[in-house]
């Protein structure tokens, strides 16, 4: 349990962080995504050791669903407004869903084109 709350308090010490870079450096993004967009590169570039927020995320995962209430109970809320444009917005969630997957499968295609070239020039 002291691995969950160490992991836990990293986590949220780097959102923190994120949150105060955004305000201080008026940057366009959510700090929330600042603060993900550093745990990742702290564990990509070995700073941060995964071993250290492994639990962590463990649990947050399995928990996952929970964080989904509030929106859900959201919707219940508005939903008179929401009913009014169900087409609409079904007919731009699976268009924008499709554009998506689309540009994520040719960038995907892309670098590993690129990956490829690169390593029949090294010679591997």
């Amino acid at each position: 349990m002291k691995d969950f709350f160490l992991g836990f308090s990293i986590l949220i010490w780097l959102q923190l962080l994120g949150e105060v870079l955004v305000s201080v450096l008026y940057l366009p993004l959510p700090g929330t995504l600042i603060g993900m967009l550093m745990v990742t590169f702290f564990l990509s570039t070995g700073i941060l050791a995964d071993g250290r927020v492994k639990e962590a995320v463990q649990i947050l995962l399995e928990h996952m669903p929970l964080f989904f209430i509030p929106l859900t109970v959201g919707i219940v809320g508005v939903w008179s407004l929401v009913r009014d444009q169900l087409a609409q917005l079904i007919l731009l969630v699976g268009v924008s869903t499709f554009i998506v997957l689309f540009i994520t499968g040719h960038m995907t295609q892309y670098f590993i084109r690129v990956q490829d070239k690169k390593s029949f020039k090294e010679g591997r």
